[in-house]
């Protein structure tokens, strides 16, 4: 296949991406498929097969085996640090008392035991999401703002059936700042195994001690079986739509101030 204009490939990547997962969702189609495990996002594949195509198989030569060494154990921790410390706080400064959520066992347990082999099922998923942002930075200029809606236009079809009458405003600041905690991660981590390591930890232990109500996101994280998770620390009303954005914010923001080193971009 002749190499396609990036910019051209980026309109019909989006369209894809967005329009595609709507039209998915109107016709009962998942999004998200689960094939022995693991876990495939059909728009996103969808897109790296484009991208494939105009690039040819060594591009994805370059994205997979690309390594690049450097300390980045520490944003590991910096994220294990910040949910910890951040859970202690609420549950001292809130007076929010622990108690054992439904599923405590079947799903919140046998989720921390099973949490490799979620974060392995999930990396079809997070490899493709890298491919299309390598694309991105290779051969667009502000890369991050086109990774910005791109990944927008992934999430879209969360939203499926529209009501503009009433709008989430929690669930559209939680996508804003998680498509950020995602971009941060990207900017920094150049490896895709560490990328998806990284972005899989911080989204589990966010959903795992604050529990979602996205079926999809549950399906993906923690285990196909279950629709919802109420999470190990149950959050009052009056904070309970701050925490996950004020999370991934603060996990943003420390992965930009912390150094790993001077990148350099993929080629």
């Amino acid at each position: 296949m002749e190499k396609i204009n990036p910019y051209i490939l980026f309109i019909v990547i989006f369209l894809l991406s967005g329009g595609g997962g709507v039209g998915l969702k109107y016709a009962g189609v998942e999004n998200n498929i689960i094939l022995l495990g693991f876990r495939f996002n059909l728009p996103l594949l969808v897109a790296l097969i484009l991208i494939l195509l105009s690039e040819g198989l060594r591009f994805l030569k370059e994205f997979i085996l690309f390594f690049e060494y450097k300390k980045y154990y520490m944003l590991l921790m910096i994220v294990v640090f910040i949910f910890g410390a951040g859970s202690a706080a609420i549950l001292y400064f809130t007076k929010i008392k622990y108690s054992e959520p439904e599923y405590f066992y079947e799903l919140g347990l046998s989720s921390i035991i099973d949490f490799p082999v979620y974060l392995i099922w999930n990396l079809p998923i997070l490899l493709s999401l890298f491919g299309v942002l390598s694309y991105f930075r290779k051969f667009l200029k502000a890369n991050l703002i086109f990774g910005f809606i791109f990944i927008a236009g992934l999430i879209i079809p969360e939203y499926y059936p529209f009501d503009f009458k009433v709008l989430i405003l929690e669930k559209e600041i939680v996508s804003a700042v998680f498509i950020l905690f995602v971009l941060t991660s990207f900017y920094k981590v150049r490896n895709s195994l560490l990328f998806s390591g990284f972005v899989f930890t911080g989204v589990w232990l966010c959903v795992l001690l604050f529990g979602s109500s996205s079926a999809g996101v549950i399906k993906l994280i923690l285990a196909k079986n279950f629709d919802k998770w109420d999470g190990f620390i149950k959050l009052g009303k009056e904070i309970s739509s701050y925490v996950q954005p004020a999370a991934f914010l603060l996990l943003s923001l420390t992965v930009l101030l912390t150094g790993t080193g001077k990148n350099e971009s993929v080629s």
